[in-house]
Order: C-alpha cells, then sequence, then structure tokens
C-alpha cells in the first residue's frame, strides 16, 4: 500500500493550492480526481469558463454601442462555435498549467472516486477496480455539483445544469433560470447580452439573497435595465418539457399561478456538497460528515484521524476568487503550529476574505455585508459614476465602506456597472483606505 504525509480528495482550487503548498513544504502529497483532467468544476464547467463567456458578452455589447464612442460599425455577428472554441482553449491552457505546478513540484495524482475508507486510508475506485493508499492527513476538497427541484430532472437538453448550458449547440431564443444566486445573475448576463430573452425565478425576496442588501437592490437595477425580467418570491410548481422547448409554473408573490415558455431551462439552485460520498462512514455531526472547529478546518469527528473538510464541504462561498489561496488543509500538517490560511470563523466563512461575482455589473465585497455590521457601523458611499474614467465609459457604480470608527472598517462592497475599474480589480487597499 502506498504511503503519503497527505491526501487530497479533489483537484478543484482549494484542493489543488493545498496541495502544491504542502508539496513545498516536504509532504508527500496525492491528489485524487474522478475525472481525467485536474482544476475541478470551477475550472472545467464553473468559474473560469463562465468568466470567459461574460468577456465575450462585454465586447459584444461594447459593439452594439460603439457609434456612441464615434465607431461606426455597419454589420457584426456572434459567431458562437468560435466562442465556445476559445473558452475550451482558455480552460485547457489552465489545466495544463496546474499539471506542469504538480509535475515542478512533485505532487502526485491519481484519477478515480475517493473515499475516506478509515483512519489513515483513501479508498480510490476507477473502472471497477479499487485501490487504497494510506495517508497520514487527508482532505476533503470534493467541491460540488449542480441540484434541481423535487420532481424536475436536469435531461441535458431543455433543462440544464452549469455544465450543459456551457456547450449549447446555439445560443436560444429564451431562457428561464431557477434561482438568482451568483451563477442565475451571471448566465442571465451572458445571454441576455447574446439576445436571449432571459427570465430569472428566486424563491427569495430578492436577487443574490445572500450579499448585501443595498448591492443587491442595485443589482435588480441594472439587470433589469438590461431588459432581464425577473420575479422575486417565486415559488416554481413544475417543469414540463414540450416539442418546442419547456413550461414553467409558478406562484408569484401575490401568490397566482403563472407559466413562462421557453426554449431552455438553467437550473441555478443552491449547489450540492459532494462530501457525503467522499466521506461515507465518517462520523456525522451538524447535519454533516465533517464538522468546523474555530479557525482550524480539522474536524471534531475525524481529529483522531487527520482528516480535514474543505471550503465547499463547510458550505463556505465556493467561488475561486473565494477559494484560491484562502484555504487549506488547517493545522497539523506539518507537525508544528504553521498553519495554511484558512477562512475562519462561523459557517466556515471569513468576513474579512474577499469574494465576489460577476456578470456585466461586477460586484466584489470584503468583510460584513450591511445588515450585519448596521448596529455599529457609519457608512461612506461613493458614486464611480462621477469620476472621469467612469463618466468616459458612460456607466458609473458604487463603492460603500461600513465604518465603526474611521480605523475601524467593518466592510466593503464594491458595484460596478461597465464603467471604472473592476469591483474584482480593486485593491482591498484601495477599497478600504
Amino acid at each position: 500500500m502506498a504511503k503519503y504525509d497527505l491526501a487530497i480528495i479533489g483537484s478543484g482550487p482549494g484542493g489543488y493550492n493545498t496541495a502544491i503548498r504542502a508539496s513545498q513544504w516536504g509532504l508527500k502529497t496525492l491528489v485524487v480526481e474522478k475525472d481525467g483532467f485536474l482544476g475541478g468544476t470551477c475550472l472545467h464547467v464553473g468559474c473560469i469558463p463562465t468568466k470567459v463567456l461574460l468577456h465575450h458578452a462585454e465586447i459584444y455589447d461594447t459593439f452594439k454601442n460603439a457609434k456612441e464612442f464615434g465607431i461606426d460599425v455597419k454589420e457584426f455577428t456572434l459567431n458562437w462555435p468560435a466562442v465556445l472554441a476559445r473558452k475550451e482553449k482558455v480552460v485547457n491552457k489552465h489545466a495544463k498549467g496546474i499539471e506542469f505546478l504538480f509535475r515542478k513540484n512533485k505532487v502526485e495524482s491519481m484519477q478515480g472516486w475517493g473515499r475516506w475508507a478509515g483512519p489513515g486510508r483513501v479508498s480510490v475506485e476507477n473502472a471497477g477496480q479499487t485501490t487504497e493508499v494510506a495517508a497520514t492527513h487527508i482532505l476533503f476538497a470534493t467541491g460540488s455539483a449542480a441540484r434541481s427541484l423535487p420532481g424536475v430532472e436536469i435531461d441535458g437538453k431543455t433543462v440544464l445544469s452549469n455544465i450543459e448550458i456551457l456547450q449549447l449547440p446555439a445560443v436560444p431564443k429564451s431562457l428561464v433560470i431557477v434561482g438568482a444566486g451568483a451563477v442565475g445573475v451571471e448566465f442571465a448576463s451572458v445571454f441576455n447580452s447574446f439576445g436571449t430573452q432571459v427570465t430569472v425565478l428566486e424563491m427569495l425576496p430578492r436577487v443574490t439573497p445572500v450579499e448585501d442588501e443595498d448591492i443587491s437592490a442595485e443589482l435588480e437595477k441594472a439587470l433589469r435595465k438590461k431588459g432581464i425580467q425577473i420575479f422575486t418570491e417565486a415559488k416554481v410548481e413544475s417543469v414540463k418539457p414540450d416539442a418546442k422547448g419547456t413550461n414553467v409554473s409558478f406562484k408569484d408573490k401575490a401568490g397566482k399561478m403563472q407559466t413562462l415558455a421557453a426554449e431552455r431551462v438553467l437550473m441555478a439552485r443552491y449547489w450540492r456538497h459532494r462530501s457525503r460520498n467522499a466521506a461515507t462512514g465518517a462520523r456525522r455531526l451538524d447535519g454533516r460528515y465533517l464538522v468546523r472547529r474555530q479557525y482550524h478546518r480539522q474536524t471534531d469527528a475525524a481529529h483522531r484521524e487527520n482528516a480535514y473538510p474543505e471550503c465547499d464541504v463547510l458550505r463556505a462561498a465556493s467561488r475561486i476568487h473565494r477559494v484560491d489561496g484562502t484555504c487549506g488543509a488547517g493545522s497539523g500538517l506539518r507537525g508544528e503550529d504553521r498553519e495554511i490560511p484558512v477562512p475562519g470563523k462561523q459557517q466556515g466563512d471569513d468576513p474579512g476574505a474577499p469574494r465576489g461575482f460577476y456578470q456585466s455589473c461586477y460586484r466584489r465585497k470584503i468583510r460584513r455585508n450591511t445588515r450585519r455590521a448596521h448596529h455599529r457601523a457609519v457608512r461612506d458611499r461613493n458614486h464611480f459614476g462621477v469620476g472621469g474614467g467612469a463618466t468616459a465609459r458612460s456607466h458609473g457604480g458604487r463603492l460603500d465602506v461600513h465604518r465603526a470608527r474611521a480605523s475601524d472598517r467593518l466592510g466593503s462592497h464594491v458595484r460596478r456597472s461597465g464603467g471604472g475599474p473592476r469591483a474584482f480589480d480593486q485593491r482591498v487597499e484601495e477599497i478600504e483606505s
């Protein structure tokens, strides 16, 4: 049986960053990945390909408004196959980059379904064969997968997840998106720019419901201004495919039943975490197989077995901007006090770690939101739209800084709509100065 200092199940941003750092610290490290490529959901069917499409959509929107900038463009069309080809090119480049970093840092990888097989053991199943390896430390970086509504099957043809919508043979004429979280608003923005009639259904009272309330309200205004139809407090009752596409029946906030016909439906609900399969046999605590300890990601249940959950397993914000460089296997990997930096305390989420999502209106959050800070915060608000750079780009944005005192910044929220710097290009020092 092969023996390792650290075995990581999953090769997404949390897994491969931890693997590289651990190997640099002298640990013999193995990464187990179910797919035939490294990078996980984020790189192949999540954050990265979506950002490529968003960039194409932004360029396409610029062409639409070229006359405003004194440029006459008589004819231009969207070449969707070329867009998909470039998306694949970008994804493959990054995947090969991870492979190179693994070789450079002597990180081993193994393809197959990894599972916790007991204290210090991981089983890897591939092509009907099971291999078992020994590891002093085990990290669950299993990521997450899209989930549907009860009774609604994602068939990959008319009812789609984030995977199938990235492989559509053509831009749909109409699209209903169930869920207005980060995934929902990103795809809504992309396909709206490409000419799709987009409708978003959200069960909660506002779009991006886990984000700052003020920014969420401005985001909704921006999306509606683009022509995206939004129903909040909408409960989807059924999704029924037919010869022309699908019919989505839902109950609106007034309790009235409505039906929407669309060529495609995207299920963009909160994602399901894959820790269940990987941690089969581990003790269940706090409703999950692994439970956090403050600051340390070592689990109470598996403390003796040196098993650690990663960001998605803890339901922390799981996009690459949140995970990359901030998550790790916790304490004890080197047998000393030094830790791989991890997000902090409550709910596996550090209020001081930046995160954000993209669409035509970029948004970034640092630390606490308005609701969590309002009882002790003073708000400074600045609008990009009055600045020279934003005015030149014909758009604007806003920066909110929540303060308890002038020297005590509780949080910042940046929304960039077209003009000014992209929200995620703003450095923390600049935002919180």
